[in-house]
């Protein structure tokens, strides 16, 4: 047993986390020994011990990009009944979405995650899903679908089957709004040329980038290129 698993252990003991936090711990254990490039528990666990790890709901610079982002969004919407928010975290983005869409449909891969969005930011035109990406089914189509800093956690393998999925997801003249950190991920283990993915099936219709002293980041909108993609029935 590791040093890290005992000093896990000890925390649940002395009931500073949870019990399920081991639970997390020995899944994603689990995963890599089977060379999954499953990061769901990574981030089960957390979300349990750290809740707005990232500082969603306080930080000046999240907020700043959720403003320029909801401004792109707006401007080249062709609609606002529904929208898609794919890896929506503790939700703070998810209310800003609320306000200006009919419907929202937020999904995150972690169900702690999904657990204190709704207990924050629950809102009657709000549906929080535990769900993955791939595995939403194509029942609904969606004016917008937003894409803000999670496409890079899923691995290459899987890009040309995600970017299916968000086009079947898309209504005929919806847009998919993307937002990438500008960094070298590629030590991380992160997926970067989502651009590439998605002019396979989408016609890239904005990209505009920000300089930050904190991260820079680019914020891209893409709509169904016809070519490669029919309009749905």
């Amino acid at each position: 047993m590791t040093m890290r698993a005992l000093k896990l252990i000890g925390k649940v003991l002395s009931l500073q986390v949870p019990p399920r936090s081991l639970v997390y711990s020995a899944r994603n254990k689990i995963n890599v020994w089977l060379g999954k490039e499953d990061r769901r528990f990574i981030f089960e666990k957390l979300y349990l011990e750290h809740g707005d790890i990232w500082h969603y709901e306080t930080s000046d610079y999240e907020r700043t990009k959720y403003r320029q982002t909801l401004d792109r969004i707006v401007a080249l919407r062709s609609g606002n009944a529904s929208v898609l928010e794919v890896g929506c975290s503790v939700g703070v983005f998810t209310e800003s979405l609320a306000a200006q869409f009919e419907q929202v449909t937020a999904i995150d891969i972690s169900q702690e995650a999904i657990a204190l969005a709704a207990q924050r930011h629950a809102r009657p035109n709000i549906r929080f899903v535990r769900s993955d990406i791939s595995e939403l089914p194509a029942a609904s189509r969606y004016d917008v679908i937003v894409c803000a800093e999670i496409l890079y956690h899923i691995p290459k393998g899987d890009a040309a089957r995600v970017v299916n999925k968000l086009a079947d997801l898309l209504s005929d003249r919806g847009i998919v709004v993307a937002v990438f950190g500008i960094t070298d991920s590629t030590e991380a283990g992160y997926f970067d040329d989502w651009n590439d993915a998605l002019t396979e099936r989408f016609e890239c219709l904005a990209v505009d980038h920000f300089e930050d002293r904190n991260r820079p980041y680019r914020i891209a909108a893409y709509a169904m290129d016809r070519a490669h993609g029919q309009p749905h029935g």
